[in-house]
């Protein structure tokens, strides 16, 4: 409990039991009068049952609690930018936004992690170049999958169905001795593909 804490208890024990506590330095004295409590006998600060002016203090924050409030849940007061978006939103909504997409990008790196793990684990060795360029089998699976490149759509089922036929992809080509860099010029195409399919699609609807 913080030093404010302790002062608001000691203040509600001392009234309890008919005495008043200093706003100043803390002592519990015995007012003079209910009316006129009086001073307090060590700082010689004046003596109230409670802070002064805490109620029209109260009052002034519910007024424009109550002021703010609309315009802080109708207006669009808050701009939450990502790397492929930029959203308006009231102040509410804008922190549950930021806070779920906050969540999301962990997630994203607890399962990079994992994946770098499995590969790993997969290749009995760790080199930090390892990884490199399997982002592009990762944009070409979810957008296989129906994510759309623009926002707003896909599911974890379609991406691990796109997850399926990049390795049924990467495969293939492995055992048609195709080289690697022919590879990802070949899931580049795959996925300009997908995103100019996905793009006739949103213009028909």
């Amino acid at each position: 409990m913080g030093g404010r804490g302790i002062a608001v208890s000691v203040e509600r024990a001392a009234a309890s039991a008919g005495l008043v506590a200093c706003h100043l330095c803390g002592l519990v004295a015995r007012p003079v009068s209910r009316a006129a409590p009086g001073h307090c006998p060590r700082c010689g600060e004046h003596l109230a049952w409670r802070h002064e002016h805490s109620l029209q203090r109260t009052w002034a924050f519910l007024i424009a609690a109550a002021i703010l409030y609309v315009p802080a849940n109708a207006l669009p007061v808050l701009t939450t930018n990502t790397l492929t978006s930029s959203e308006s939103d009231t102040i509410m909504s804008g922190v549950q936004v930021l806070f779920h997409k906050t969540a999301v990008y962990g997630v994203a790196g607890l399962t990079s992690a994992a994946a770098a793990v499995v590969l790993t684990a997969r290749l009995n060795s760790a080199q930090p170049t390892a990884g490199t360029m399997y982002e592009l089998d990762a944009i070409a699976a979810t957008v296989i999958g129906g994510s759309s490149l623009l926002g707003g759509e896909g599911t974890v089922t379609g991406t691990l169905i796109g997850a399926l036929i990049m390795g049924v992809l990467r495969n293939g080509l492995n055992l048609l001795n195709v080289s690697s860099f022919l590879q990802q010029v070949v899931i580049g195409v795959v996925i300009i593909g997908a995103v100019l399919v996905d793009m006739s699609l949103k213009r028909q609807r």
